[in-house]
């Protein structure tokens, strides 16, 4: 829990021309604001900068958005709007201390029904640290809670300098011993990752004296693999945390991972860590922290500072140490966390791993056997490596299957507390949302002056802007992933419920001209922006006794995709294959690439036959996107 409130445990909780068109787009995009139930005075993109505060994990979500607002929606106007990611507990507070100074805010963790009151009620600290109820009925509002994008939080490993992860078991590497038997060249993609099993013991701090402990198979290599495994958790109460929690949760319930560890720590909430104590003393001196104790006795530690940033720092700057973070503050802080893949050794600097997600239980055969690893990256095939021979690395979480996130209400008002995108059967194992808590009219909360509506006015306009088609088109080249369809419906729903001064006569507010526009918009034209076309080719099977390829390729929507292949026949370029599908929404799609004849003689002659690819995905409304890559067909000799 992100808070600095006193609440009951809550139990188990199940981010030139094309700027014409952008700009038409978004205002098209907006069209659904005219409904709005608003009664501001202020125009739209008229009103003052405001501030805001909150979830660290949103931070680059809410630079592309504050990007968009600024050149886009408002362009011209000069408002802006200074996002401070100071965490989610800072965020939730911030919502409840009328002597906020923001006037929205961020979290992750979503808000549990004793910490939305305290929005409503207005708040009072009555001790360091402890929330309650302020005696002003005058001030009370109603607060939204609504997501605004979708991400991943991704595991960090800083493995040990000097250790060679080639002597991990199958099981816990990103490549088999026996594909880079095949390909040395693969040594560069060579990562460790944890079954669900063994990741739960590591956080929990119980196989962490050695990573010779951890994964035995190192042992022979001595001293260098002989350091502990340091966890490296948030400074501050976090929803990047809370997320993290709830996925070990998954692993093992009864340890208490979002009870004990999440609540039960009081004023610490979830800051307390499991074989580890909080307090004063430890790696912050006077400023009490987590990881009290040497590193070398509780096995964890902190940065200090408030945010991801910091611990993704702390991750770099500590040898053997494993941490958590949302993948756009990992990549951007180093280059390292996406591997080199023209490496000739497997990498120990810092980087990301994967994850097992709910297609595999705990203690199953598929678990020991290493099944069901995911990628925090959308296109799984390249996502994670600085350099692709084939395909440009695609950035975006892959957090777009549909059903990941569930236990959502049906409105902003609802109880988000139990909202989870955790562990499911498709997609990345640890996803998250991350959300905004804006009140439902700012006259009550802040006082009804013009001051304040004008605040206000922005506040709406800018959300507007986050929830519209091109504000979340942006997300995806930002690391993020944009809201599934149900919950953005939800969340425009909320921003057009904004208004102000809802209990007055009115205000003469101006109605925005049809299609959302406000005031003048910006010069220029075109059309609306067009769905994405990346998509990611993750997994290739080899049938010998056809002499087929199949294909899984993860697709980010409706759309026609068309497969060819063609090989080298002396100076030709023959075709070797073509296969179609059409899908009707997001997902992962099988589809198979047969030999013609031409390919299937000399297959019957050689056995096999290298075919160069070209896969052309062109999504419905928009255009296409191409990816060339190659592949060896085989065929048993009979």
């Amino acid at each position: 829990m992100s808070d600095t409130t006193s609440v009951p445990i809550r139990g188990t909780r199940a981010f030139g021309a094309g700027l014409a068109c952008l700009v038409l787009a978004l205002i098209a995009a907006l069209g659904l604001t005219s409904q709005a139930k608003a009664d501001f005075t202020t125009a739209k993109c008229a009103g003052t900068n405001i501030d805001a505060n909150g979830a660290s994990f949103a931070k680059g979500a809410q630079e592309v958005f504050n990007f968009n607002f600024k050149n886009l929606y408002c362009a011209g106007s000069g408002l802006n709007v200074a996002y401070n990611a100071n965490g989610s507990g800072a965020g939730i507070s911030g919502a409840q201390l009328r002597t906020s100074t923001s006037r929205f805010w961020g979290s992750d963790d979503p808000p549990t029904p004793a910490q939305v009151a305290l929005m409503n009620s207005g708040a009072i600290e009555t001790s360091p640290g402890v929330l309650a109820a302020d005696t002003n009925d005058a001030n009370n509002g109603k607060i939204h809670i609504y997501p605004v994008a979708a991400g991943a939080i991704a595991p960090l490993v800083n493995f040990p300098d000097g250790c060679n992860p080639e002597a991990l078991a199958d099981k816990y590497r990103t490549v088999s011993a026996a594909q880079i038997s095949g390909n040395a060249a693969l040594k560069g993609i060579l990562r460790v990752r944890f079954t669900k099993a063994k990741f739960a013991k590591v956080w929990a701090g119980e196989e962490n004296a050695k990573w010779s402990e951890a994964f035995p198979e190192l042992a022979a290599q001595g001293a260098p693999c002989e350091i502990p495994i340091i966890r490296v958790v948030r400074f501050d109460k976090s929803g990047t945390t809370f997320g993290f929690k709830d996925y070990l949760r998954t692993i093992e319930p009864g340890r208490g991972w979002t009870t004990t560890y999440e609540t039960g720590g009081g004023s610490t909430g979830n800051r307390a860590w499991p074989n580890a104590e909080f307090g004063e003393g430890g790696q912050c001196g006077t400023t009490a922290a987590p990881g009290k104790q040497a590193d070398t006795v509780d096995y964890l530690t902190t940065q200090c500072e408030n945010g991801n940033g910091g611990l993704v720092k702390k991750v770099i700057s500590t040898d053997g140490s494993i941490g958590y973070s949302d993948i756009a503050t990992a990549r951007n802080a180093s280059t390292t966390f996406a591997v080199n893949a023209s490496l000739t050794t497997a990498p120990t600097t810092p980087y990301w791993t994967q994850v097992q997600n709910g297609t595999v239980a705990v203690g199953s055969a598929e678990e020991l056997a290493g099944q069901g690893f995911t990628e925090p990256t959308f296109d799984e095939a390249n996502g994670f490596k600085t350099t692709a021979a084939s395909t440009p690395a695609q950035k975006g979480a892959n957090c777009l299957s549909p059903g990941i996130f569930k236990n959502t209400p049906s409105t902003s008002f609802g109880d988000w507390s139990q909202t989870s995108g955790v562990n499911a059967n498709s997609g990345f194992g640890i996803c998250t949302l991350t959300y905004a808590l804006v009140f439902d009219d700012n006259a009550t909360v802040f006082g009804n002056t013009p001051e304040q509506e004008s605040k206000a006015r922005t506040v709406k306009d800018y959300e507007e802007s986050i929830v519209s088609d091109v504000g979340q088109s942006q997300l995806f080249a930002a690391d993020y992933a944009p809201l599934p369809s149900g919950l953005l419906s939800l969340s425009r729903t909320a921003v057009a419920e904004i208004g102000w001064n809802k209990a007055g006569s009115g205000g003469g507010g101006s109605t925005p001209p049809p299609g959302g526009g406000g005031g003048t918009p910006p010069p220029g034209g075109g059309s609306v922006q067009p769905p994405s076309n990346k998509f990611s080719v993750p997994r290739t099977t080899i049938a010998s006794d056809k002499g087929t390829a199949t294909f899984s390729v993860k697709l980010p929507g409706a759309g026609k995709l068309d497969v060819r292949g063609t090989f080298k026949a002396g100076k030709k370029k023959v075709k070797a294959g073509q296969a179609t599908l059409t899908a009707s929404k997001a997902g992962t799609f099988k589809v198979t690439l047969k030999p013609t004849a031409a390919a299937k003689k000399v297959l019957n002659e050689t056995g096999k036959l290298k075919v160069s690819l070209k896969f052309t995905f062109t999504p419905t409304g928009g255009t296409a996107g191409t990816s060339n890559s190659s592949v060896t067909l085989k065929l048993a000799q009979k």
